[in-house]
């Protein structure tokens, strides 16, 4: 199956971003990487800003998706591998270790960490509302199951969200203090004991 030309602009922007950092980067760049006239990338985006949060809507968002899928698809290991509160911390692991691995993320980071900063402070992206109805939805169960506390899911979506984008955007300090996998299981600790019931 052919891929869309939207998909052929999002694969030219991550080669290029991963060339030369997301403030580097130029239509001129993607249209050159894509094969194509600037004029048909504006046909999709309205600018390089656009296409590059598409962009990190579209990986970020499948690293989500996988998580998910692998919780449950697989089902956690123990005896209550069904209830909500350990799906939900179990697809937090998942993200946990996939995210400061993939080569977008990493670049980011290394080179325009700002380019996060409005996502922190002053809304939420849609990778984000994303997440928060995944752990929205994770909630709900573990209150039906009686694995979460009683508290409005979407409050306590909310703050698992900025638990853990707190800890992906600070992964590098982590790990050099404690170590990538102590900041995992101590996240998913955290996380497991402040939402129980």
């Amino acid at each position: 199956m052919r891929r869309s030309s939207v998909d052929e602009v999002l694969d030219a922007t991550r080669s290029v971003v991963l060339g030369v950092g997301v403030k580097r980067t130029t239509f001129a760049d993607v249209a050159r990487a894509a094969g194509m006239s600037r004029a048909t990338l504006y046909t999709h985006f309205a600018d390089v800003d656009d296409a590059v949060a598409a962009l990190l809507t579209r990986e970020l968002g499948a690293v989500l998706r996988e998580a998910l899928a692998g919780v449950e698809g697989a089902g956690a290991d123990g005896e209550d591998s069904e209830l909500g509160r350990t799906r939900l911390v179990a697809t937090v692991r998942g993200v946990l270790r996939s995210v400061p691995e993939h080569p977008l993320f990493a670049k980011v980071i290394e080179l325009d960490p700002e380019v996060l900063v409005p996502y922190l402070t002053q809304r939420l992206g849609r990778v984000q509302a994303e997440a928060m109805a995944v752990v929205d939805r994770l909630l709900a169960d573990g209150q039906a199951d009686g694995s979460v506390r009683e508290e409005d899911p979407a409050a306590l979506a909310y703050l698992v969200l900025t638990t853990v984008q707190g800890f992906l955007v600070a992964h590098r300090v982590g790990e050099a203090v404690v170590g990538h996998d102590a900041v995992v299981d101590g996240v998913c600790d955290l996380l497991d004991r402040g939402l129980a019931a």
